[in-house]
């Protein structure tokens, strides 16, 4: 397949490869912003926590882990390393 092939000269598959080779381009990228170490939202932190919303808002609220939220409107995402960090230092258990 050359550059100067048209889209309409493309069987299926040739798109298909076309398009799967451009996705794994792009898809490190996205991995390493997204990565698994982060929780969108207070469900999927309350989660992986294995606790009610209720209190992953309470911890969250409390001020304990400040330093792994990011904050913008209503988006939240917090790391999850760092909050465990803080969760489990002698400071937060008083």
């Amino acid at each position: 397949m050359e550059d100067s092939t048209r889209i309409i000269d493309l069987t299926v598959a040739d798109l298909q490869l076309l398009i799967a080779k451009e996705v794994a381009k792009v898809q490190p990228a996205t991995v390493v912003s997204d990565g698994d170490g982060w929780c969108r939202g207070l469900q999927e932190f309350a989660d992986f926590l294995g606790c009610s919303l209720g209190t992953a808002n309470k911890i969250k609220s409390s001020g304990k882990i400040d330093d792994a939220v990011v904050q913008v409107g209503r988006m939240i995402m917090i790391n999850k390393a760092k909050s465990l960090d803080l969760l489990t230092s002698k400071k937060c258990k008083k």
